[in-house]
């Protein structure tokens, strides 16, 4: 029997953060576009990742805050917490919003196609619906591979879902665990420490580097594992995980320094793999990487009207990432000429207290052979942070020692994603420090740490003490 084959100028396999805003910026080129995603719109960033992770934090900000009443002389009760409610709120938020996303993808004319994608041939898709099998044919001038990533599962931890979870199967979970051993402190581990901490679990950190977040710059990392300790969380560096005892009813982890630990749940937090096994990927010959799939700087793929974005690239794992990367790839498939500034991305890191970052770290910097300048600005000495009890956190500011320009901005500390806008900004206009300096900030807020710590770059500081 043949099957009817449908029509289109752009073809979008995965409706993540890259995916959705390739198709509908396809679509506000005036293109005809397909959406096809087999599990839910918005992918891991809406449904497991960002969204219900970052509504983890905010729950965990509010109790941390009431606990703080009576450092304003305000008397309250706390009866309990109600997990299963939050959990209920968790859903009612994502939910939300992806409804809400939906609405924008129908508004534009998109077609969306809810089953799994795969390759006939270099211009033609199959799609098989999830609920009912029935299949579709679509055949496009134009495709954008966004089909993200998941959890690495390696076989030594025997990951049940149950009592060695992943980051999904944390968010997963209907009581808070009373310990937690948690594999991995890159931004999922320390992300999740500070969950469980703040629920009141007693959390284990186990990292094979010799400091927590190894890609961050190592003054802010060594700040942040300072202040874990200070929350009871107990950190293993320079170790690993040798194997776990499931036998004994609660679970014994073997580590590579000889000592034993015990706990009522795992999460192995080592990381994310590409989805880059799609169907039929192997009839169109495309070039991949090391698990990756290659791109260019227009995120064109080998094969000519092929692109691909996000996740499935290889990192960093970033949503706004892979939301600028789907924008970039419908441009320069329509005719359009779009590259993405690497150099100005921003990383945020949702710990508590967060991260925040953009540019180089002062490792990085020396290891470049750049000749530097620090400034530096805690937040100990911001007026609105010593107002609002959040005196943990640091501004530092990195500038080349011949022409001042900022290179790297870093941010530990309350709201540090987002007040790592401004800095951005910085870095994209290609501003001294002198000029951030320069910047009237108002007082008192959080961001004037900013104007402080740049400031202190050529010992300017005015609310420092002489150096």
């Amino acid at each position: 029997m043949t099957m009817n084959e449908k029509d289109f100028d752009l073809a979008v396999l995965g409706a993540g953060p890259g995916g959705y805003a390739a198709a509908i910026r396809g679509a506000q080129l005036g293109k005809k576009v397909a959406l096809i995603e087999k599990e839910e719109i918005g992918g891991v960033c809406l449904n497991k990742g960002c969204i219900p992770t970052k509504t983890f934090l905010e729950y965990v900000e509010t109790l941390e805050n009431l606990e703080k009443n009576e450092n304003w002389g305000i008397d309250l009760e706390v009866k309990g917490v109600n997990f299963q409610k939050f959990i209920e709120r968790c859903d009612k938020t994502v939910g939300i919003l992806v409804g809400g996303l939906n609405k924008i993808i129908l508004s534009y004319g998109i077609e969306l196609y809810r089953g799994e994608g795969s390759f006939i041939d270099r211009n033609r898709l199959e799609v098989k619906e999830s609920k009912t099998e029935k299949t579709h044919r679509l055949k496009a001038s134009k495709i954008i591979i966004a089909s993200g990533s998941r959890p690495k599962r390696f076989a030594p931890f025997d990951i049940d879902d149950k009592n060695i979870i992943t980051s999904d199967g944390a968010l997963d979970l209907k009581e808070i665990p009373k310990d937690i051993v948690i594999i991995g402190g890159g931004v999922i581990g320390c992300e999740f420490a500070s969950i469980f901490s703040g629920l009141g679990s007693k959390v284990i950190l186990v990292e094979l580097e010799k400091s927590l977040l190894p890609q961050e710059d190592r003054e802010i990392s060594n700040r942040l594992a300072a202040i874990f300790k200070r929350r009871n969380i107990e950190i293993n560096l320079g170790t690993t995980v040798e194997g776990i005892d499931t036998r004994k009813g609660s679970l014994s982890l073997a580590l590579s320094n000889g000592n034993v630990l015990t706990g009522e749940k795992v999460l192995v937090s080592l990381g994310r793999f590409p989805n880059f096994q799609i169907k039929g990927l192997e009839k169109i010959d495309l070039e991949l990487g090391q698990g990756t799939i290659k791109v260019d700087s227009r995120m064109e793929t080998s094969l000519k009207g092929i692109y691909a974005v996000g996740d499935v690239l290889g990192g960093p794992f970033l949503a706004h990432l892979a939301y600028h990367q789907g924008i970039i790839a419908s441009e320069n498939a329509f005719g359009l000429d779009a590259e993405i500034d690497r150099d100005t991305l921003p990383d945020c890191i949702y710990t508590s207290p967060e991260i925040g970052r953009v540019g180089l770290t002062e490792e990085e910097a020396v290891k470049r052979g750049m000749k530097i300048k620090v400034g530096r600005y805690p937040f100990a000495a911001l007026s609105r942070a010593v107002i609002a009890n959040e005196r943990q956190g640091l501004f530092k500011i990195i500038s080349r020692e011949e022409n001042d320009r900022i290179i790297g901005i870093h941010i530990l500390g309350k709201r540090a994603t987002d007040l790592i806008g401004e800095a951005v900004l910085a870095l994209k206009s290609g501003m001294t420090a002198k000029d951030l300096a320069g910047v009237i900030h108002a007082h008192p807020t959080f961001y004037e740490g900013l104007g402080s710590a740049a400031e202190d770059v050529n010992h300017q500081a005015i609310h420092l003490r002489k150096k």
